[in-house]
C-alpha cells in the first residue's frame, strides 16, 4: 500500500510539476495527489488553467474530492474544468466552454460516430468500469443550438440496469471531444441474482394487483371550441415497484432526490392612466364591455358580503372587520358564466405593516402550541390582543357560497382543546355541507372525516377536525370535485370548499373492463426490471425491483394514453411522406437527431403551434399549443428563433419577397428575413392559409442546414 501511494504521490509530482509537499500537512494530502493523478491521466488540463482548488466531501460511505482548475482572476475571461472523483473513478466532469459556442448548423458526425466517441470517453474517463457501464444508444440527442451531443448511460449487473447508478455524457456534435460527464454511483454494493426472479408475465398480474386499476372521470379544456370536454379513464390507486421476487410492493426507498424546477411568473403593470378609460374622455365601450358594466351582481360588493357573513350561523364575522382586499371576476364553463366575488376580511391594523403576513392554517394541523404566558409578547401585537381573518368567494349574482376560511392569530389564542366530540362534528359537517351546496349535495357520495389531535405529556390535544364528500356520477368518481370542511377546536367553521364541474358526463356503457384495460395498458408500457441502491447501517443494499416507467391514465373506452408524453419518444414515423424530396430532408433531419412528429404524418397535414414550437425550441402558450398555425405566423415564429422583433421591426429596410404581401406590410420584416434564409420559397405567400407538415420540413432544414451549404 506505501509502495501504491509513493508512485501516486511521483506521478502527481511529474504531471503537475508542483510540490507535494503543499499537501503535507493536510489530512487528505495522499489521497488528493491520487485524485489529483487520476484526473491527469485521464483528462486534458490546459497549462492556462493554472489556478487550482478543491472540495472534499463524505457521506454515504463515500469521499469525495471536488477538483477545479481555472484561469487566474487577473485573466480578461474566466475559464475552468471541475473534476469529481472518489476513489478511481471520476463521476463528474465540467468544463466552462460546454455551451459557450453558439451553432445551429447540423451535426458534422453521424449519430453512429457521436456514439463510438462517447463510449470512447467513458472508456477513457473510468477504465476500471467501463465493461459495466452502457452508454445508450438510443438516447442520442443533439442540439441544434449549441455544439452539443449526449447520451443517458446506466450501471449494469447480471444484465440488469441499476436504476439510480446512471448518468449522462455530453460531447461535441463535430468532434466528439468530451464536453460533460456525470454519473451517480453507489459503492460497495452487492447485487443477488436475477435468475430466481418472477417471470415478466407474472410481475406483470403481480403489478397490476399493487396499483389497482379503477374508472374515473376526468376534464380537459378545448381551446379551439373553448369547452371543457370530459373524458372517462381509468386510473391506478396505488403507485410504486413491487419486488422482483415476492411481486409484493416494495417498501425499499433509494436515496436520490428530486428538485422542482419553479418558474417565476411575472406579469406586466398595466395601463393605469385615463388614456383609455372612457370615464375620463379616453375612449368608448364595446358593447361586451356595456354588458358587463350593466350585469346586476347583487353580492358583488363588500357591503354584501359582511352582510352575508353577519346573517349566517355558521360563518364568522367580528365587529371592527375591514376588508382588506376583494376581486370580482368571470368564469366560463362551457359558455355558462359564474360570476364570483372574492374578499379578504380582518380585523388587525393591517393598515400600519408593511409586509402582509396574513396566512390560513390549513384545517387547523397544527403543531402543538405551547399556552403564551401573560408576560410575552410577539412583534408589534399588544398583550392580549386576538386577531380574526376571514377570506370568502361567493356567486355574485346567487350569493353560493364557493369557499371561506377563518382564522385567529395572537398572544392569547389557545390552539388545541382538551376534549373533541367527533360524531357531533360529522353531523354538522353535513348539515353545513347540505345547507350550502344545495341539490348538488346528493352527487356526494364517499364520506371521509379525520379528527387533527396529537399526544403531548400523555395528554391528547385536539385542535378540530377535517370532513370531505367526494363526487359520483353513474357510480364513478368524479377527479377533483370535492366538498371540504373544517373546524378548530371549538367546532367554528375555518374552512368550506366546493368543486363542481358542471358539464354533461359520458355514460360508461362500453368501456372496457379493468383486465381489457391493463391488456392495453401493456401495449404501450414495459414492465421493467431493475437494481436499486441506498446506504443504510453503514452498508450499501440493493434490492431487484420490477417497475413502470408510465403511470396508468388510459382512455376507458380505448385504452389510449391520455398525454402525449406518456407514449414512448424518441422515433419519427415518416411512413406517410410520399414526396421524395421532402422525405430525403426529413430522413437527413432524423439522421441528425431532430424528432419531427412520433405518429405517422403526410408532407400536406397542417401542423400546430405546439409542434413547431418544439422544433424551435420554445415554449407554446397552452391556449394555443394544439391551434393549426398558419403561413404568416410560421414565419413569424420561425424568425423569432434567429432574431429579435426588434430587427424584424425597423422600417424602410426591408423589401417583401412576396407577391401578395406589400412592402408596407407591418410584418414584412420577419416575411423577408425567413425568405432570405430559406425557411419558404413560394413567390406567393397566402398568409392565412395553414401551415403544412411539408412547408415545415422545408422550414427546418433550411434552418438547421444553411451555414453546411
Amino acid at each position: 500500500m506505501k509502495k501504491a501511494i509513493a508512485l501516486s504521490m511521483a506521478a502527481v509530482t511529474a504531471l503537475t510539476s508542483v510540490s507535494v509537499v503543499a499537501f503535507a500537512d493536510n489530512e487528505n494530502s495522499e489521497a488528493l495527489a491520487a485524485a489529483i493523478t487520476t484526473v491527469k491521466q485521464r483528462v486534458d488540463i490546459p497549462e492556462e488553467l493554472s489556478e487550482f482548488s478543491y472540495r472534499v466531501s463524505k457521506g454515504n460511505l463515500k469521499e469525495t474530492f471536488n477538483l477545479t482548475w481555472s484561469t487566474p482572476g487577473t485573466n480578461s475571461k474566466y475559464e475552468y474544468i471541475e473534476v469529481q472523483v472518489c476513489g478511481g473513478l471520476i463521476l463528474n466532469y465540467y468544463s466552462s466552454d460546454c455551451w459557450q459556442r453558439a451553432d445551429r448548423k447540423l451535426a458534422k458526425l453521424s449519430g453512429d460516430q457521436l456514439y463510438k466517441k462517447a463510449v470512447a470517453q467513458v472508456k477513457k474517463l473510468n477504465p476500471t468500469i467501463s465493461s459495466v457501464l452502457r452508454v445508450d444508444r438510443d438516447s442520442l440527442s443533439i442540439s441544434t443550438y449549441n455544439n452539443t451531443a449526449w447520451f443517458d448511460l446506466v450501471r449494469m449487473k447480471n444484465g440488469v440496469p441499476v436504476k439510480n447508478d446512471e448518468g449522462r455524457i455530453t460531447v461535441d456534435k463535430d468532434t466528439g471531444a468530451l464536453l460533460s460527464f456525470d454519473l451517480n454511483w453507489h459503492v460497495n454494493a452487492s447485487f443477488k441474482d436475477s435468475k430466481s426472479a418472477l417471470s415478466e408475465d407474472k410481475a406483470k398480474e403481480k403489478y397490476a394487483d399493487m396499483i389497482g386499476i379503477y374508472p374515473q372521470y376526468e376534464f380537459e379544456y378545448d381551446y379551439e371550441t373553448r369547452s371543457v370536454v370530459p373524458r372517462l379513464v381509468y386510473t391506478q390507486s396505488d403507485y410504486g415497484e413491487i419486488n422482483a421476487f415476492t411481486g409484493e410492493k416494495s417498501d425499499f426507498d433509494s436515496d436520490g432526490y428530486y428538485d422542482d424546477e419553479i418558474a417565476d411568473d411575472t406579469e406586466e403593470a398595466g395601463d393605469t392612466n385615463a388614456k383609455g378609460n372612457p370615464s375620463t374622455g379616453g375612449g368608448s365601450f364595446t358593447p361586451e364591455e356595456q354588458l358587463e358594466i350593466s350585469k346586476k351582481l347583487p353580492y358583488g360588493s363588500k357591503a354584501a358580503i359582511v352582510k352575508l357573513l353577519k346573517d349566517n350561523q355558521w360563518l364568522t364575522y367580528v365587529d371592527g372587520m375591514e376588508v382588506r382586499s376583494s376581486d370580482l371576476y368571470k368564469v366560463t364553463t362551457n359558455g355558462k358564466n359564474v360570476y364570483v366575488y372574492s374578499a379578504d376580511l380582518t380585523d388587525e391594523q393591517w393598515s400600519e405593516i408593511e409586509e402582509d403576513t396574513f396566512t390560513v392554517d390549513e384545517c387547523g394541523s397544527m403543531e402543538a402550541y405551547d399556552d403564551v404566558s401573560a408576560n410575552e409578547s410577539a412583534g408589534n401585537e399588544s398583550a392580549g390582543s386576538t386577531w380574526h381573518n376571514v377570506s370568502i368567494s361567493v356567486n355574485a349574482e346567487t350569493g353560493e357560497i364557493l369557499s371561506y376560511s377563518y382564522s385567529q392569530s395572537g398572544n392569547n389564542v389557545r390552539y388545541y382543546g382538551d376534549s373533541y366530540d367527533m360524531n357531533k362534528a360529522d353531523e354538522l359537517a353535513a348539515t353545513i355541507a347540505a345547507s350550502f351546496a344545495g341539490d348538488r349535495f346528493s352527487e356526494y357520495k364517499d364520506y371521509a372525516s379525520e379528527e387533527n389531535s396529537w399526544t403531548d405529556n400523555n395528554k391528547t390535544r385536539y385542535s378540530g377536525s377535517d370532513h370531505s364528500w367526494y363526487r359520483y356520477a353513474n357510480d364513478i368518481l368524479v377527479s377533483g370535485d370535492r366538498i371540504r370542511i373544517c373546524f378548530d377546536k371549538d367546532m367554528k367553521l375555518t374552512q368550506y370548499r366546493i368543486n363542481y364541474t358542471d358539464v354533461v358526463l359520458p355514460k360508461p356503457t362500453g368501456m372496457l373492463t379493468a383486465t381489457q384495460a391493463m391488456k392495453k395498458f401493456w401495449e404501450t408500457s414495459d414492465l421493467d426490471m431493475y437494481y436499486l441502491a441506498k446506504v443504510y447501517k453503514k452498508k450499501t443494499q440493493t434490492v431487484l425491483v420490477y417497475g413502470c416507467s408510465n403511470s396508468v391514465n388510459i382512455d376507458a373506452f380505448t385504452g389510449e394514453p391520455i398525454y402525449s408524453w406518456y407514449t414512448r419518444k424518441g422515433k419519427n414515423d415518416l411512413s406517410g411522406i410520399k414526396d421524395k424530396k421532402i422525405l430525403k430532408m426529413a430522413q437527413k433531419l432524423d439522421d441528425h437527431g431532430v424528432l419531427i412528429s412520433e405518429n405517422k404524418f403526410s408532407e400536406n397535414d397542417t401542423v400546430t403551434y405546439g409542434i413547431l414550437y418544439d422544433l424551435f425550441g420554445g415554449t407554446a402558450y397552452v391556449d394555443e399549443a394544439d391551434r393549426k398555425i398558419t403561413r404568416s405566423a410560421a414565419l413569424i415564429a420561425f424568425t423569432r428563433s434567429v432574431t429579435s422583433d426588434e430587427v424584424a421591426k425597423i422600417k424602410g429596410i426591408y423589401k417583401s419577397p412576396f407577391s401578395d404581401i406589400s412592402d408596407d406590410n407591418p410584418r414584412v420584416g420577419y416575411y423577408a428575413i425567413a425568405y432570405g434564409m430559406g425557411a419558404f420559397t413560394e413567390k406567393k405567400l397566402d398568409p392565412t392559409a395553414y401551415f403544412t407538415y411539408g412547408d415545415m420540413i422545408r422550414m427546418v432544414y433550411a434552418l438547421y442546414s444553411a451555414e453546411n451549404n
